[in-house]
């Protein structure tokens, strides 16, 4: 099962929070707020939308609201990484003060944003993190101003190592993404949500290649195979039904899709 982590289970009087860990073997789960962490010493296993890897020391990674993961153990050197979250309208404020398409580019990109630091940058970071610590008190005023700091410094590092930021999506290639995102539409055909573009689907398909760094069908294949994901894990639903839910009528097919994409079946995913 997913669990949701909530704003008012983190965030008291602040709109962010920091904290280093050594959480693993915790649940899947997801955000309503922006989690941004990085690695700071040892390596971890980490599964995001449902695909395993491992991480190694300086790693970075922002997760949006509908992402969702967890840690396990990779019984090596003491594992510790740096939480900092951000509740998500303050984020996209931040977003917005650097460039308005930001936001919507990280929030509709395909995965999430993984990047790799120096270890001067983590040094960088922990030493502002520290002073934070070390001001006895504290006005609203200086912790915004921090965290903006440093989430605008990490935006452009994400900036540096994404040509996707860099070439931003025009406004109306990031609506297609949402739409193409969205579980209403999945029993849609892809013909059907590109009626509301006043463009030829050629021109549409070319744009949407060019700016997302892969084809309509690809994206929304994906979009649809990680809310099934999202679906096997939290809900006791059938996999029939999950199957016609994102918009497949063939069982088989569904399978087959599916395991090329997470390397397991629905149901082997289920049991695990």
């Amino acid at each position: 099962m997913i669990s949701i982590i909530k704003n008012d289970e983190l965030f008291n009087s602040s709109d962010y929070y920091t904290a280093l860990t050594d959480a693993t073997n915790n649940q899947y789960h997801q955000h309503e707020f922006i989690e941004i962490f990085y690695v700071v010493s040892g390596q971890v296993i980490h599964y995001i939308n449902g695909k395993k890897e491992i991480l190694e020391p300086y790693t970075l990674y922002l997760l949006r609201p509908h992402d969702f993961h967890n840690f396990s153990s990779c019984n090596t050197d003491p594992y510790i990484h740096r939480d900092i979250c951000i509740k998500t309208l303050n984020f996209n404020r931040i977003c917005n003060f650097l460039s308005p398409s930001y936001y919507d580019t990280i929030i509709n990109s395909r995965t999430p944003f993984k990047i790799t630091l120096t270890p001067e940058t983590i040094k960088f970071f922990e030493h502002q993190f520290n002073t934070c610590d070390s001001v006895q008190e504290k006005t609203v005023a200086f912790e915004d101003l921090l965290y903006k700091n440093i989430i605008s410094n990490i935006l452009f590092f994400l900036f540096i190592q994404h040509s996707q930021l860099q070439h931003a999506a025009p406004a109306w290639i990031q609506r297609l993404a949402g739409l193409l995102q969205y579980p209403y539409n999945f029993s849609n055909t892809i013909p059907e949500i590109l009626k509301e573009f006043h463009y030829t689907q050629p021109y549409i398909c070319s744009c949407f290649k060019k700016y997302m760094g892969c084809t309509i069908t690809e994206y929304f294949t994906k979009a649809k195979l990680t809310h099934a994901n999202f679906l096997i894990l939290s809900t006791n639903l059938p996999i029939s039904t999950i199957a016609e839910k994102v918009g497949y009528t063939n069982i088989s097919f569904f399978n087959r899709e599916f395991k090329a994409r997470y390397d397991q079946t629905p149901s082997a995913l289920r049991k695990i």
